[in-house]
């Protein structure tokens, strides 16, 4: 498919280079920290950039090239000379381009301009797959920019049938507040007005916008029915948002104070199509109920379950509460929110749980969202505890049982969050990961497992709700979630996790309990969007949780906790090996500067899924091993303490009978690797070629442009690969090497200018990165492709 250039966006500074909107500002404020170069002189004041531009409005151009050379030699300033290289060759050169911009946004990733300027330069290089792709990627990193917004759109009106191009923008309707994003999406929608409306709580008033954009001077009419009346309400106020889009000053604007009550108000336009918004519920916000004086500890525990979508998994949500109730000694209500279900079956299926006695049914008459609906459960008995329970979730066991005594092991705790394979901090086996979700006999055999470790509540910076204990003491003490000013969802719990610590409450972990969450394999735009605004809100009212929260991942306490649930899974391995679900092979792997595919808890993918790996890593000041093992359902990753543990290193491995100890392939013997066979007494086969490390043959018109530097190299290797960058940089050469993450004398390889920072071309869990590692690996000089210059 051909991809339109986006003229709106061409010319300027650079000639007819494309840059995206605030890329000149941004270079604008480009501070050097190469003034003190004492072949080249600067005026007061002036940055190395602004000489750089300074020569080029002159004309001197070659005096621009040289501090531009310089520029990209030191590492401070490499990432903006690359920008700067990238502009100029843009239209001429796309696939250098493109490689000088992958540069500077991995070291600038959250700049979103760098991804689209890489997407334009894989457009124009003809990879419109990649290109809508990078675009997407500057959209996940500022999705509340209306530029980026808008060349999101266009990219998806290019890549996407207009169906699905118009479900989405429906969807997103109601998030879009710019007049420029709203004027550059009407003609993607189908013909016929159209509308978004809301409900103020404070004002009481209902408010939105409708036009035709076929006709918009015209005044559209819609109809609001509530109870079985009927208002005819046209749309004759002025609104800012129309205005802004070049629309219509005057009107398009609707207006109307409503009463607030729980019924359900449908607004329509004249061809029948409700406006994006309704049906609605002009609900009050809820008031937080008086203190009570009873004892929550002598009260049952309501379960709350926030219902809309997914019979399945909601059934098997409620039944595994309902098979765990026997096992509880706290008695506790389920109390299903059923917010409006779109799914008869499921509606049906709840309601006959609520006539047979096992659930407590509340049925919203239309869609409240989470906060809404979660306040209203949380009022329902305002002497109780409450648990939030998503219904993509399994619980096993005396689950209720854990929770409350973590959550009143101390006076002042708020909340309890337990181990999960989908909990941000609670994540297992790493924090903040989506893992897959257990079944639910593979989550007895962890909940089990977990329960016995004993371990003792761990503090946690904000909890999750996916499933969350919640203390009446402190809801009484800093109200409910915020239904006002976070009324579109997302955040809301730690907005209310923060506020709680903010008046002197504790959150805290209970890695005794193991619940399987399924969660949200990805964020769409609009959901990012809803976080990001949220996330300012967050970062306004407590402008000390940032810091917090980097404190907590640094220290990260939950650690032993993972690993004391890691010690009692080593047999499990030993299991595995008996009924050969693993090869008895242990696999040396060098820990290829934490590349992604030598993460703790993950493996490496050039091996088959049933392997079991030993690795060596410098964390935190000290040297650990890590044993790597995959088995069901969740990756073993055991690490143990050098020298302190390697004692037990050793007994673990020796139970799991006769081992191959060799090198996984394509590895090669680094002295870490050799070091830790040493400390263990291993006999490994280590007989696998060292590789061999001889520089292409430059001069060869067929040699690829763009090489890949091997991640795990020796210091010798890594001493070649330096002469040879140094050698290209003295012949001014258009070849570039790209550097993997955690090469050794990094800094050194980019200070020659000609080493360009890569992702490793492994990443097969990501398309974008993946498709660009490949395509800045295999582009020759003349924009063909030829295998792959890895040397």
């Amino acid at each position: 498919m051909r991809l339109e250039p986006h003229t709106a966006h061409t010319g300027g500074q650079y000639g007819n280079a494309w840059r995206p909107p605030g890329l000149h500002a941004f270079l604008k404020k480009t501070v050097s920290h190469s003034r003190g170069l004492s072949m080249h002189r600067y005026t007061p004041g002036q940055t190395i950039f602004s000489a750089i531009r300074a020569h080029t409005d002159a004309g001197r151009h070659d005096e621009a090239a040289k501090l531009l050379r310089i520029a990209s030699c030191n590492p401070t300033t490499a990432a903006e000379a690359h920008i700067w290289e990238g502009t100029q060759v843009l239209n001429t050169d796309p696939h250098r381009a493109y490689r000088l911009f992958n540069s500077a946004v991995i070291a600038m990733p959250k700049n979103a301009e760098l991804h689209l300027l890489q997407a334009r330069a894989a457009e124009l290089a003809g990879e419109p797959e990649l290109a809508h792709q990078l675009t997407e990627n500057a959209l996940y990193v500022d999705p509340l920019s209306p530029a980026i917004r808008i060349a999101a759109w266009r990219s998806r009106a290019r890549m996407q049938s207009r169906e699905a191009l118009q479900q989405q923008l429906f969807k997103a309707l109601p998030d879009i507040t710019d007049g420029s994003e709203l004027a550059a999406v009407l003609p993607m929608l189908p013909p016929g007005p159209i509308g978004v409306v809301a409900y103020d709580p404070i004002a009481s008033e209902l408010h939105g916008w409708v036009i035709d954009p076929a006709h918009p001077d015209a005044v559209v009419q819609v109809e609001c029915l509530a109870m079985d009346r009927r208002l005819a309400l046209p749309a004759d106020q002025a609104s800012p948002l129309l205005r802004a889009a070049g629309l219509s000053g005057t009107h398009g604007g609707l207006r109307l104070k409503i009463p607030a009550g729980a019924y359900r108000l449908a607004v329509h336009a004249p061809d029948g199509r409700m406006l994006c918004g309704s049906p609605l519920v002009p609900l009050a916000p809820v008031v937080n109920p008086a203190p009570s004086k009873t004892d929550p500890r002598k009260q049952p525990v309501d379960v709350l379950i926030p219902v809309y979508r997914g019979e399945a998994e909601t059934l098997s949500c409620i039944q595994s509460v309902l098979a765990a109730r026997k096992s509880n000694g706290v008695k506790h209500e389920i109390i299903v929110l059923e917010d409006a279900s779109p799914e008869p079956a499921l509606v049906a299926a709840l309601i006959a749980l609520a006539q047979a006695g096992d659930i407590t049914l509340v049925r919203h008459p239309a869609n409240l969202g989470f906060i809404r609906g979660m306040n209203r459960g949380m009022v329902m008995h305002p002497e109780r505890d409450v648990i939030w329970l998503n219904a993509d979730t399994l619980v096993h066991g005396n689950w209720v049982d854990r929770l409350r005594q973590a959550a009143y092991s101390a006076s002042d705790i708020a909340s309890v969050t337990p181990f999960s394979n989908n909990g941000e901090l609670m994540s297992f086996p790493e924090p903040s990961t989506s893992h897959p979700m257990p079944d639910a006999k593979e989550l007895k055999t962890l909940d089990t497992l977990a329960a016995a470790t004993k371990a003792p509540p761990v503090p946690l910076d904000v909890g999750n709700g996916f499933c969350l204990y919640v203390r009446r003491k402190a809801m009484a003490a800093i109200g409910l979630l915020d239904e006002i000013h976070m009324a579109r969802g997302y955040g809301e719990e730690t907005d209310w996790c923060l506020r709680a610590t903010a008046a002197g409450f504790r959150h805290v972990g209970a890695p005794n309990l193991f619940v399987a969450h399924k969660g949200e394999v990805s964020f769409g735009a609009e959901k990012r969007a809803r976080v990001k605004q949220n996330l300012r809100i967050i970062e306004q009212r407590y402008p000390w949780a940032e810091q917090a929260y980097v404190r907590f991942t640094l220290m990260d306490p939950v650690e032993p906790a993972r690993q004391r649930l890691q010690a009692m899974r080593v047999p499990l391995v030993r299991e595995a090996l008996g009924k050969g679900l693993l090869a008895p092979v242990l696999y040396l792997v060098h820990n290829a500067g934490n590349t992604d595919i030598n993460l703790p808890g993950k493996v490496n993918t050039a091996l088959s899924d049933k392997t079991l790996q030993l690795t060596r890593e410098f964390r935190h000041g000290k040297w650990w091993a890590l044993l790597k093992a995959s088995i069901a359902p969740l990756p073993m990753c055991r690490r143990y303490r050098l020298p302190v543990e390697a004692r037990q290193l050793r007994d673990d491995i020796s139970s799991f009978g006769h081992l191959q100890t060799k090198l996984a392939p394509g590895q090669t013997m680094t002295p870490a690797l050799r070091a830790l066979i040493t400390e263990l007494g291993l006999q490994a086969d280590t007989d696998a070629p060292t590789a061999m490390y001889k520089a292409p043959d430059w001069s060869d018109p067929n040699t690829s442009a763009a090489w890949l530097i091997d991640s795990g190299l020796d210091p010798a290797a890594v001493n070649e690969w330096l002469l040879t960058a140094r050698k290209l940089a003295a012949d001014q050469s258009d070849i570039h090497l790209l550097l993997p993450r955690g090469v050794p004398n990094q800094t050194m390889l980019e200070a020659t200018g000609v080493v360009l920072r890569s992702d490793t071309p492994a990443r097969a869990d990501a398309l974008a990165h993946a498709r660009a590692a490949e395509f800045a690996c295999v582009l020759n000089r003349n924009g063909g492709h030829e295998g792959h210059g890895h040397a």
